[in-house]
């Protein structure tokens, strides 16, 4: 190998580091979500597929404000919505593109499949999602249900709610 083709050998490599570009890897991670009656539509095909979006709509639909677990009575003021939650989904994804622009800024992009997020929470039991079903808030109070025909006031919680429809359709 002559010195030229030797110096381009190690040249080559230093200057695409240094140039802007792609590259392809994988990421284990998570996001978080504040999902409430106002915004779930627009988290359709990412927290949810489209030929479920009419339940998780219900599930937050006609939610009242509600005292925190465990106090009975509460003045107005400190009431809780009970149609927000604070989702946090994690995820494992190879497929993750960064890009490198010329100033040195990194964008980096997961793309995530719903069914393949929520197959890995079943697979691990749903040990992730604990804080869902805790009776000690809002989201986890136990009720009669998620339907949209028992009363406001006496359903169960977003939280558990959520659990439950992710439970029984994670093929979706």
């Amino acid at each position: 190998m002559s010195r030229s083709s030797l110096s381009l050998f190690f040249v080559l490599p230093v200057a695409a580091l240094l140039l802007p570009g792609c590259f392809w890897g994988e990421v284990d991670g998570g996001a978080r979500f504040s999902v409430s009656e106002a915004n779930v539509a627009e988290y359709v095909d990412l927290l949810y597929p489209i030929d479920r979006q009419a339940e998780w709509e219900a599930i937050f639909a006609d939610r009242p404000t509600l005292c925190e677990p465990g106090e009975d009575d509460c003045e107005r003021e400190d009431r809780v919505r009970s149609d927000l939650i604070e989702m946090f989904l994690r995820y494992d994804t190879t497929k993750v593109r960064a890009l490198l622009t010329q100033r040195g800024d990194l964008q980096i992009t997961a793309h995530l499949k719903v069914g393949d997020a929520y197959k890995a929470l079943a697979d691990d039991s749903f040990d992730d999602w604990e804080y869902l079903t805790r009776s000690d808030r809002v989201g986890g109070v136990a009720g009669d249900g998620c339907d949209n025909s028992t009363d406001p006031e006496d359903r169960t919680g977003t939280g558990r709610c959520i659990f439950e429809e992710i439970q029984a359709n994670p093929a979706s």
